[in-house]
């Protein structure tokens, strides 16, 4: 299918359902109305709602710093800071809170306002509620009546207080209540407590934090206290400097060390030079292998002990005795002098700690006062800011008793609710339209003659009463073109059976045939015209004239013979019975041309026995009147040769 065929057809399904909608348009009016006079019902038993607004600023923000620039670290220390303050931003879900909600009611009393407390304790289940429960086995819980109340209130408080806050941080309250007066007191009481208790947590803030830091200042004034008094009783029991008496007792026991150093060195080379006396091989090799060994001999000092010239290229060997007694003496000296080192060393360890002691006292001293020093101006800049309240709470307006009410929305409530109604309207008339069956647009009804010759029925009501010599005497004097045109299709064709169907049209099948009839009358023709949807009378059946032992005339004109089935039944009857085909042959062989016509639900049952190769088709249709299931059987049956429509 081309993109052009299906843009016709969409066209078409269009200009069909806005056609169909219109037919029922009376069907839209009366829903539109019904739902109208719905919105108008309900705004009655709708209570009036006013809204009372309250506007201010709130105290909430820090305050700029207004203390010298070196201030500015100490109070970032104690949480003093520039800048916005989040608390405005808690601040809606704080007020719409169960314990902000539980102290407004103890000031307005909103249990015992119906308006936000809808619950009530004497309502019951109805019946179908609580056998619909048992059948499905749910089990009620015992209710707290008490926590049901709240939850009412609660759910009220929230839908009906609005907190709005704008970027110059500006609050709006607005409260929705049936009595004006209400709305207002209560717009103003939230209003009220929230400037309260914000100011209150602002003091009671700086009130903690003054505590805070008083406690803290006492503590580091006894650290300070405490450390200081220590290092002035260390210093007490320590006369001297302990840096210094370390210094001095290090310097002793570096001499100390030396000492030894040197008497255990002259003590070595004395032993060496007795060992070699006792050899008894004293030669200046013997001498130069004592100094390689031990070159303190050469040192004024060793000379000096042992009485030798102090000039170095001269040396003579000391007696044994000497030597022995010099061995001795060294070796006493150098035991004297360990045991003096070992004193120097203790001494040493002992002012080393005394130093580590004292050392520690004056840096917890230091620290003690440099907190002491930092707290003091936390708390004189805490006290300050503390003391300096320039309140910036603004009231800008006062909720006042609103004079006009604020709900429900009337205009927009009818408005939705005529929107709603047109909508359903719409639907209705379209659900009816398809439940009809109905065709309701020309270019859908004419869309099933598949483009053979369509015309109006206007040119043929004026006809449709007159009868069948009226009808004669006017085509004999005048010519009507729609009628030559059919004519024309109906030799065209070349078919001896002329089958008239009204499906809907106000022309009558019948009265059709005879129009036709008498045109064609001007051809000199046998023409036999038989009314399938007549039925038979009495007075036929007494007065029938046979035609072939099948069928009766019921009267003639001219070549013109109404006929009608020989017994006394139905022709739809008679078809069923008898067969068909043979009883058009006999028909066909007898006239000219057969005229059959039928109406509606006759004309879908005798198309069922008809051979479309032997019949002309003429369908009579209307648009809101013809259904679409019968057009579309009966033009599948028999294709139209021509298709009149109102």
């Amino acid at each position: 299918m081309s993109n052009q065929d299906t843009q016709i057809i969409n066209e078409m399904y269009f200009k069909e359902l806005i056609s169909s909608i219109w037919a029922n348009k009376l069907i839209v009016l009366i829903t539109l109305i019904f739902f109208i006079s719905l919105g108008f019902f309900d705004l009655s038993r709708s209570k009036s709602e006013y809204t009372a607004n309250a506007l201010f600023e709130l105290d909430s923000r820090e305050k700029e710093s207004n203390f010298p620039s070196n201030l500015d670290s100490i109070m970032s220390i104690s949480g003093i800071t520039n800048g916005k303050n989040s608390s405005l931003q808690k601040l809606k879900e704080r007020i719409m809170a169960r314990v902000f909600i539980e102290k407004i009611d103890r000031q307005f009393g909103l249990r015992a306002d119906s308006y936000f407390n809808i619950f009530d304790p004497l309502a019951r289940e109805p019946i179908w509620k609580i056998k619909l429960k048992d059948f499905i086995g749910f089990q009620n819980l015992p209710r707290d009546t008490e926590e049901i109340v709240w939850h009412s209130v609660i759910e009220g408080y929230r839908k009906n207080v609005v907190f709005e806050l704008s970027d110059a941080d500006v609050i709006s309250i607005s409260v929705t209540h049936n009595i004006a007066e209400k709305a207002a007191i209560l717009a103003n009481l939230i209003m009220e407590n929230i400037i309260t208790e914000t100011k209150e947590n602002i003091k009671k803030g700086q009130q903690d934090q003054l505590t805070y830091l008083s406690n803290t200042l006492a503590a580091s004034l006894y650290d300070l206290e405490r450390a200081q008094s220590q290092l002035k009783k260390f210093t007490i029991d320590n006369t001297i400097n302990p840096n210094e008496r370390f210094a001095a007792a290090s310097v002793k026991l570096e001499i100390a060390k030396n000492d030894l150093n040197k008497s255990q060195t002259l003590f070595l080379a004395v032993k060496e030079m007795m060992s070699l006396i006792d050899d008894a091989n004293i030669s200046d090799i013997s001498y130069n292998i004592l100094k390689k060994g031990h070159p303190i001999v050469d040192s004024v000092e060793f000379r000096r002990i042992f009485g030798q010239n102090e000039t170095i290229s001269v040396w003579t060997w000391p007696q044994k005795r000497s030597v022995f007694a010099v061995l001795q003496t060294l070796e006493d000296r150098t035991k004297r002098l360990e045991i003096n080192l070992d004193n120097a060393k203790k001494n040493a360890e002992m002012l080393a700690n005394s130093v580590e002691n004292y050392t520690e006292l004056k840096r917890e001293a230091t620290i003690a006062e440099a907190t002491y020093t930092v707290m003091i101006e936390q708390v004189k800049a805490n006290t300050l800011f503390s003391g300096y309240n320039d309140n910036e709470t603004q009231v800008y307006e006062y909720a006042v008793t609103p004079t006009l009410t604020s709900g429900p929305k009337r205009t927009l409530t009818m408005a939705l609710y005529a929107i709603l109604g047109l909508f359903c309207g719409l639907f209705v008339a379209a659900k009816v339209s398809k439940l009809k069956g109905r065709i309701y647009s020309n270019s859908t009804l004419l869309a099933y003659s598949k483009n053979n010759y369509v015309t109006k029925t206007k040119y043929f009501k004026r006809l449709s009463k007159k009868n069948i010599k009226d009808l004669s005497k006017i085509f004999s004097t005048k010519n009507v073109y729609s009628l030559l045109d059919i004519k024309f299709e109906i030799k065209n064709a070349n078919k001896k059976i002329v089958f008239i169907t009204n499906l809907g049209s106000k022309l009558k099948a019948n009265d059709m045939s005879r129009i036709l009839s008498a045109n064609l009358n001007l051809d000199e023709q046998q023409i036999a015209l038989m009314d399938l949807s007549r039925k038979p009378l009495s007075s036929d059946i007494d007065n029938r004239i046979s035609v072939n032992g099948k069928f009766m005339l019921l009267k003639k004109f001219e070549n013109i013979s109404f006929i009608a089935p020989y017994e006394k039944i139905s022709a739809l009857n008679f078809f069923a019975k008898q067969d068909v085909t043979e009883s058009m042959k006999i028909l066909k062989n007898d006239f000219d041309l057969v005229i059959l016509s039928a109406e509606n639900e006759d004309a879908m049952t005798l198309a069922r026995f008809l051979n479309s190769d032997d019949v002309f088709h003429i369908s009579l249709t209307r648009n809101k009147k013809t259904k679409r299931k019968y057009l579309a059987e009966i033009s599948n049956t028999l294709p139209f040769g021509v298709q009149l429509y109102d």
